[in-house]
């Protein structure tokens, strides 16, 4: 059923976004914020979640929440996504980190944690 794998993303999407705003360290907080449903490629696609510089606006990382059955359940959609991963650090030149709906359900603040632990030395070394 379309409709209920689609409240099952919606429902992931926004124990992440949960996760990450609660978990967001204030020194990033003041450099970076997060966009929900973010349009790259020149609108080809879009991405859960990016993490963009406050100055900029550009995007430094982006977060996409991985359902099996929107992403994996085929040998194409694994394949397409891979494609278009590898177009978007091509053309945008940043990297996505993909979760899946049960590390999400399961570990989410841990998940967020460690994201932002990779943030912090990636992005902001010095502060």
């Amino acid at each position: 059923n379309r409709l209920g794998i689609l409240n099952v993303k919606e429902e992931l999407e926004d124990r992440s976004l949960h996760s990450l705003c609660s978990t967001m360290p204030q020194h990033i907080w003041n450099l970076s914020y997060i966009m929900p449903q973010k349009t790259v490629c020149n609108n080809k696609y879009y991405i859960d979640f990016a993490l963009c510089d406050r100055k900029t606006g550009k995007v430094q990382i982006g977060i996409e929440c991985d359902g099996f059955h929107i992403h994996y359940n085929t040998p194409q959609k694994v394949e397409n996504n891979n494609m278009r991963d590898r177009e978007i650090k091509r053309l945008e030149g940043f990297d996505i980190w993909h979760y899946s709906g049960s590390e999400i359900y399961h570990s989410s603040l841990a998940l967020a944690k460690e994201f932002w632990k990779y943030v912090a030395i990636t992005f902001y070394p010095d502060h």
